[in-house]
């Protein structure tokens, strides 16, 4: 075994050549990648993932401690002295700084002004306390600032809070702040790209709605804007409409996340012009649990009445409205250029499948007349008995292509949608002749254009074989073309795992040939 290996015959395997320098130290940089992109995480972890690197032999060891772009992430906890060994190591390279729970209030900062002119980033996780005494570091001009991102829980008073002067770091791009009150001024973001602000992050209790509005409208270079929690603490909140000239104009904005009460987000919304490339997410943290929210708080309760202004909402080609999350249901759409997603979630454990036939017709309100080609749905298909409410729906998408269903019960009832007959044009799809009897009838059908469905996790009867083998022929029938794809994950209700699998693979063995003369190409599996 030694000799196939190794290539010799007898011989002692020669130790393989050493790496290059270079190479190594990616090496370095993608094992530590995790820390550098998730900052600060929750858990204790060591200082640096790469460091382990170092105890593999004398050679890595020594590399490791002299290559100063190693150490320029570096975190700031209860040891001062590695802290002060990193800055050294790192040399004249820009550092970024991670501060964690481990930091004391108590510990001086003085020796990191020599190094003020290198600081690039500065991270704060301080979720049991105050934020480290930054003021002596923001005290002074940050040059190469780029990044700022304070995080904590609310309890800390405002007056340890270190001034941040946004004209002191002209590089600063990137801002998230939570908890962490500053004084309002209203150029004070207009540097940035990219903003992050949760709960109460402005000293004035008196700062409006309009007052922010003015700030955001000196951001023309800001790409992404989050706010968590923070419309609502905007004093004299004012629903009106926004006039044609206080609307804020933000050319470059190509994210907008916001989690809020629905009338702050609803009435925040009209003040912007949101182009058609803007990702758009919308969250509703109902307190309860999601069947307390089912008819108080709806997913169109997010959005103005006149949505004229979110121009995505007429564009979606691709869709998804997932109920199929415990605590949590959404609306999901996106183009080539942008997304938008629809979310409410509960703080109660409480399965959202029972949302499904509410979020049906939500997003066939919000949606109506979107170009509409693939779209997924997933919940309890038992909790919508109706046919008509299929054909009300289905016919709003006439361009439909792909359609993949999944979750509980079974969607017998959808697939007679398919096939059901249609007399009026106003709501349907497809005009064609009924070649059966010849007669000259007019027949509406729902999505003619349907080329890939896909049937997940549902449930295995043999009436929703029979229902398929009819819907696939009727189809044909009315001269609609061979759908290209159907994908069947089988699952079975047989109460015992042995008699379950059973009973479906005869159920496929039997229809199998059926199945496959009907469609193009057949994919199934059997799950449990």
């Amino acid at each position: 075994m030694k000799n196939t290996l190794d290539g010799t015959s007898g011989r002692r395997a020669q130790p393989s050549p050493r790496l290059p320098n270079e190479l190594l130290i990616d090496v370095f940089h993608a094992f530590d990648s995790g820390l550098q992109k998730g900052h600060v995480q929750k858990k204790a972890r060591p200082r640096c993932r790469w460091i382990s690197l170092m105890l593999v032999c004398r050679h890595w060891r020594a590399l490791g401690v002299s290559t100063p772009s190693l150490w320029q992430v570096i975190e700031v906890g209860d040891n001062l002295r590695w802290v002060k060994l990193a800055l050294a190591r790192s040399a004249f390279l820009p550092i970024r700084l991670l501060f964690t729970d481990r930091f004391s209030e108590s510990r001086t900062l003085s020796f990191m002004i020599p190094h003020k002119e290198r600081i690039q980033m500065i991270v704060v996780d301080r979720s049991q306390t105050c934020p480290p005494p930054l003021q002596l570091l923001f005290h002074y001009p940050l040059p190469l600032l780029s990044e700022v991102d304070i995080a904590t829980d609310g309890a800390a008073e405002n007056s340890n809070m270190p001034h941040l002067c946004f004209a002191e770091h002209p590089m600063l791009r990137t801002l998230r702040l939570s908890f962490y009150p500053l004084p309002f001024d209203d150029s004070m973001f207009a540097q940035l790209h990219s903003m992050s602000l949760s709960d109460k992050v402005f000293y004035s209790k008196l700062l409006t709605l309009e007052d922010f509005s003015s700030a955001l409208r000196r951001c023309a270079r800001l790409k992404e804007l989050r706010l968590h929690r923070v419309l609502r603490h905007l004093a004299n909140f004012n629903p009106a409409p926004a006039t044609e000239s206080a609307v804020v104009a933000l050319p470059k904005l190509r994210k907008l996340v916001i989690e809020d009460h629905p009338w702050t987000t609803s009435s925040f919304l009209p003040k912007l012009d949101l182009s058609p490339q803007v990702t758009l997410r919308l969250c509703i943290q109902w307190p309860g649990g999601l069947s307390d929210a089912l008819y108080t708080e709806s997913f169109d309760s997010l959005l103005p009445i006149d949505r004229s202004n979110i121009p995505i909402l007429r564009s979606i080609t691709n869709a998804s409205i997932d109920c199929w999350h415990d605590s949590k249901v959404a609306l999901k759409g996106r183009t080539d250029d942008a997304k938008i997603t629809l979310k409410i979630a509960g703080s109660i454990r409480d399965p959202g499948t029972f949302y499904l036939q509410e979020a049906q017709e939500q997003f066939r309100i919000l949606f109506d007349g979107a170009p509409l080609e693939c779209l997924e749905i997933a919940g309890d298909w038992d909790v919508v008995p109706d046919i008509h409410h299929y054909l009300r729906f289905f016919a709003g998408y006439p361009a439909l292509r792909s359609l993949k269903v999944s979750g509980c019960g079974s969607p017998t009832t959808l697939l007679r949608a398919f096939i059901e007959y249609q007399p009026y044009p106003a709501i349907t799809t497809m005009h064609l002749s009924d070649s059966r009897s010849g007669s000259a009838e007019s027949m509406f059908l729902i999505c003619p254009h349907l080329s890939s469905l896909a049937l997940k996790y549902v449930k295995w009867r043999q009436e929703f074989i029979d229902i398929l083998l009819l819907v696939l022929r009727r189809r044909l029938e009315y001269g609609l073309p061979k759908l290209k794809e159907l994908v069947l994950l089988a699952k079975s209700e047989s109460p015992t795992q042995e008699l379950s699998d059973t009973q479906l693979w005869r159920v496929l063995d039997a229809h199998l040939g059926d199945l496959q003369s009907l469609v193009t190409k057949l994919n199934y599996e059997l799950v449990n």
